[in-house]
């Protein structure tokens, strides 16, 4: 039996281009698989009919794949009848076809765009129901048509709402959308003359002139060929199965990296492309994001508790080196391990009050308390082997003019206290990605990764807050005469510092007069 569509695609386009074949028992299907017919720089798809019972559902599942990534507009030619049936062209590539759709828009990755210009919006596919085979007084009775096409919304809307769920029991992170948002529904009507043509097809011509001319076939082709390939809604378990395994893998090779890693986003990419990345992966891409999200919201988050224990530890050192004035003779060791002593349960009772949302919290702090203990070790190492058994010179001797805040790399470039603070977070593809301008000096805000789960205030009261914390340390060590042996010492001992310890921001000027 045939459905009827070669000879409704040779009615549109006016000439015999694709085949029917006239036997004993009507026109027969003759489409394996997908005919391509070319003209007016239009491209033309006629795809084997789902209305055979016992026919490969993989294979409709593929070809609604291919067909919902390449066309700008696709026609389904259906009975009146299969609106209320179980089994038929709406479950058997509506469906999937609204599914792919889904997961094109909504798995898709996000492009780097340095001047976080707007993109294009995705084009609506136009998704045109064509009903046949109507009496033709039902045909002239427009009352009757506006039911049909009701009728029709109706199982669209249904065919939605599953592929939906569908796609939410193996992402259930998705994002509800509407179908009307993502397709320019249609329900059109045609009449068959019994020629091997059909009538009333003026207002379907009229929809298909008006579509874009595409210049990006190629990549179209290869981007269709890609989800047919991948036909995820075939087996669904399985696809679950994969995503949750991959996801696991995932967040344990995250675990390796260190969070003050000034290169974090590139590694956090390089273990998406060399342990994960594959095509599944790809089109599923959402949830890999989604941890990538919440990895880097854990590393803002960290580094940002990180240099408010580093400014405390600063103090320490700056308290410290205060002993220098009041020896003359004899250093003693005892003060020094109790100085530490203080410091470390200050430094305690603050972590304590931590708290980090993404179930790594004592982790975190501990990394937190380790390395700052480590500083504080050397520190106090070298302060007692360097300078206790020295007579102390002119405390003059230890001042300087002025500290400065300069970034990595910038040598002593002058920066502000607020571009300290955002180099706390990112400036790269993900920064853009998070969204624009919030301090106001031309950086990228970080507000939709400290909202992604891990932090308690909002960003704005944690730039407020850690800008003041770093004008008051700065007015204490200008004023602190200490501050040139605190600078001497961490000097012998950079080598053993991350990029984010806040001795590689501090520049001091020196006293030239």
């Amino acid at each position: 039996m045939s459905s009827g569509k070669s000879s409704l695609m040779n009615t549109l386009l006016g000439r015999q281009v694709f085949e029917v074949v006239d036997g004993a028992g009507g026109l027969q299907n003759t489409t394996k698989g997908i005919d391509i017919f070319r003209s007016d720089d239009r491209i033309y798809l006629d795809c084997e009919g789902t209305f055979n019972d016992e026919g490969d559902k993989n294979k409709s599942m593929q070809m609604a794949a291919f067909v919902c990534v390449f066309s700008d507009t696709v026609l389904i030619l259906v009975r009146r009848e299969e609106c209320g049936l179980d089994n038929s062209t709406y479950d058997k590539f509506v469906m999937p076809l609204f599914f792919n759709k889904l997961l094109k828009e909504t798995q898709k990755r996000e492009e780097y765009d340095p001047e976080n210009l707007p993109g294009e919006e995705s084009q609506k596919i136009k998704v045109v129901v064509v009903v046949k085979d109507l009496k033709r007084s039902i045909m002239n009775n427009e009352t009757e048509l506006e039911k049909i096409r009701g009728k029709v919304k109706e199982r669209l809307e249904k065919e939605w709402e599953s592929a939906v769920n569908i796609l939410k029991s193996i992402d259930p992170g998705l994002t509800r959308r509407n179908l009307e948002d993502e397709f320019d529904l249609r329900v059109e009507f045609v009449e068959f003359n019994g020629e091997d043509k059909y009538e009333r097809t003026e207002g379907i011509s009229s929809i298909i002139a008006n579509d874009p001319k595409s210049t990006t076939v190629l990549q179209r082709l290869a981007e269709s060929e890609n989800y047919a390939a991948a036909n995820i809604l075939g087996d669904i378990d399985a696809a679950k199965r994969e995503l949750d395994s991959k996801k696991q893998e995932f967040q344990k090779k995250l675990e390796s990296i260190d969070l003050l890693d000034s290169e974090l986003e590139d590694e956090i990419e390089e273990a998406y492309r060399d342990r994960i990345q594959s095509l599944f992966c790809d089109l599923l891409y959402k949830p890999f994001e989604r941890i990538k999200d919440d990895f880097i919201s854990k590393a803002i988050n960290f580094r940002w508790e990180y240099m408010r224990i580093d400014i405390k530890y600063y103090r320490f050192k700056i308290n410290l080196c205060e002993l220098l004035g009041t020896w003359f003779k004899k250093f003693k060791i005892g003060i020094v391990d109790r100085r530490k002593e203080e410091f470390e349960t200050e430094m305690n009772q603050e972590l304590n009050r931590l708290r980090f949302l993404d179930g790594s919290q004592e982790k975190l702090i501990d990394m937190i308390r380790q390395k700052i203990k480590f500083k504080m070790n050397n520190f106090s190492a070298e302060f007692t082997s360097k300078l206790s058994s020295q007579k102390i010179k002119d405390l003059a001797w230890y001042s300087f003019d002025l500290v400065t805040l300069a970034l990595p790399g910038f040598g002593a470039a002058t920066k502000t206290i607020p571009k300290l603070v955002s180099g706390l977070a990112l400036s790269g593809r993900r920064a853009w990605k998070i969204s624009r301008v919030f301090i106001g000096i031309g950086i990228h805000s970080i507000s939709r990764i400290f909202n992604s789960g891990s932090l308690h205030l909002s960003p704005e009261r944690q730039v407020e807050e850690l800008e003041i914390e770093l004008e008051v340390l700065l007015k204490e060590i200008n004023g602190a005469k200490e501050s040139k042996a605190v600078y001497e010492i961490d000097e012998r001992l950079r080598g053993s510092l991350s990029t984010f310890d806040l001795e590689n921001f501090l520049v001091p000027q020196e006293n030239n007069q």
